[in-house]
């Protein structure tokens, strides 16, 4: 495995080190004795006295890789090098336990036990949902601090708290890398590393500076492990589906009964408030319903900050945070996207995290079949809700409370071979005028006049009782809706 100066350094602290490293680089996999003129190797670390380089007859020693190097207090070649083939084999020992448990056991917290001989420090790792899934175990509770004791007995930190951390580090999702924060999470200084899954936050590991005196070297070795628990989670993406947010996200919406606590605490971790005003958006595709796909889901979650992307069957479902992203700024980014891939949306209607997230999701679904699916359009789904109340009424109305009428219409047009019922359903629908129903069936004026006679002659029903017209032109509505159900699924 590939080394760094700094662990080096840390190695042969018994030989009172000192360091001239600028570089963070992990190159270093073999020694050997340094001499003037040479080639050298990135990857080699090289050994010599300090004459070779100041021609000062000083046999102290020195290390080299590049330009980086370290000044040793000591002439014993022999025990220096003892110490840097130790330090290496010892590396390389726990490199080979590290991948036989990475291709044997499901268990990360395996990885954790076989680190405590090289990393002393405190360290966990935190899933999504920062819930602990591994620590060092040889911190017990009292030893490290209070925040400490509270993820082993509770399995996380106080929510209340974990928000606080995300008000003054609203970024921290999105740092790679070690980082570490101007105000510290515990009582010790810590330094973190993030974890993704197809570029989605989906954990991170902590080291707690617990001496306050953390080396360099120490966190290089930190990341050498972190690195371990990314392969980890990548060769597990399957064991961790339920740390996901897009999981949690689609079992929400397509599960009425699911419990939405998981995705209300991850939304809250994320810096949402419980107050905040949500939205979906459902983006389709006309003409090739499978060619939204993962990519895009990709594309819009590393695009927006405020939203969130997860593939729903052949749609792509996006839960978006209005309070921090207006819905005109939504739209204004999102349209130049979906048009370049070939989509359209819909929208529903604002909520918070409190009420049914799979009600919203299906208010949504139902709206964007009757609006003109059109590429490169957002279209307001409060412009398409009385098909969804038809829908909505279809599903639960006992058919026996439609208004007579209507059938009295279809007997009478059967026997007389007439046009009633279609006339009364167009007047009622254009509000009783006589103008705009002719142009609605494009007919003279006098051939609807004489079916509007003819109506008022054998409908025994008042037209002009507002309640008998509701009654009329809402079971009207509920009777086209389920013929235009029904010539969907016979188009299925």
């Amino acid at each position: 495995m590939k080394l760094s100066m700094w662990i080096f350094a840390d190695r042969l602290k018994e030989f009172a080190p000192k360091t001239q490293i600028t570089s963070d680089s992990f190159e270093i996999e073999t020694l050997r004795f340094y001499s003037s003129g040479q080639t050298f190797n990135k990857n080699t670390l090289y050994i010599g006295t300090q004459d070779l380089l100041f021609h000062n007859g000083s046999t102290l020693i020195f290390c080299q890789n590049q330009s980086d190097r370290i000044y040793l207090e000591t002439s014993d070649m022999q025990s220096v090098m003892n110490c840097i083939f130790e330090t290496m084999e010892c590396y390389s020992l726990w490199d080979n336990a590290m991948i036989e448990l990475l291709s044997s056991t499901d268990i990360v917290q395996d990885l954790f036990d076989a680190t405590e001989h090289i990393i002393t420090q405190p360290m966990f790792l935190v899933d999504l949902m920062q819930r602990m899934q591994a620590h060092s175990r040889k911190y017990p509770i009292g030893t490290v601090d209070a925040h400490w004791d509270a993820m082993l007995m509770e399995g996380s930190c106080d929510i209340e708290y974990l928000k606080k951390i995300n008000e003054n580090n609203p970024q921290r999702f999105d740092l790679r890398g070690l980082y570490t924060y101007e105000e510290p999470l515990y009582d010790h200084p810590c330094y973190s590393y993030n974890f993704f899954i197809n570029n989605i936050w989906s954990g991170k590991a902590l080291i707690i500076d617990r001496t306050g005196q953390i080396t360099k070297g120490e966190l290089d070795t930190f990341c050498i492990f972190c690195d371990y628990l990314n392969r980890w989670f990548q060769i597990h993406i399957q064991g961790q589906d339920s740390l996901l947010l897009d999981t949690l996200l689609i079992r929400a919406i397509k599960d009425p009964t699911a419990d939405t606590m998981e995705l209300h605490r991850k939304l809250t971790l994320l810096g949402w408030s419980e107050n905040d005003s949500l939205l979906f958006v459902k983006l389709d595709s006309p003409f090739l319903p499978f060619g939204i796909n993962t990519h895009l889901c990709r594309t819009l979650n590393g695009s927006f900050s405020a939203q969130y992307a997860a593939n729903a069957d052949a749609s792509i479902c996006m839960l978006c945070n209005i309070s921090r992203q207006s819905q005109y700024e939504l739209a204004h980014r999102l349209i130049p996207l979906i048009t370049v891939s070939k989509c359209y949306g819909t929208t529903g209607i604002p909520f918070t995290i409190h009420d049914s997230v799979y009600e919203n999701w299906a208010y949504v679904e139902q709206i964007s079949e009757y609006c003109p699916k059109e590429i490169g359009h957002i279209y307001d789904g409060m412009d398409y809700t009385l098909p969804y109340i038809m829908h909505k009424m279809q599903q639960t109305i006992n058919p026996a409370i439609l208004h007579p009428a209507l059938a009295f219409l279809r007997d009478y047009d059967n026997k007389h071979h007439s046009t009633l019922y279609d006339t009364l359903y167009a007047y009622l629908k254009n509000e009783r005028s006589p103008l705009a129903t002719a142009k609605d069936m494009h007919l003279h004026r006098n051939t609807l006049a004489y079916r509007l006679n003819r109506l008022n002659e054998v409908l025994p029903y008042n037209l002009d009782d507002f309640q008998t017209r509701m009654h009329i032109l809402i079971s009207f509505q509920i009777t086209e809706h389920e013929k235009y159900e029904k010539r969907k699924e016979d188009d299925a």
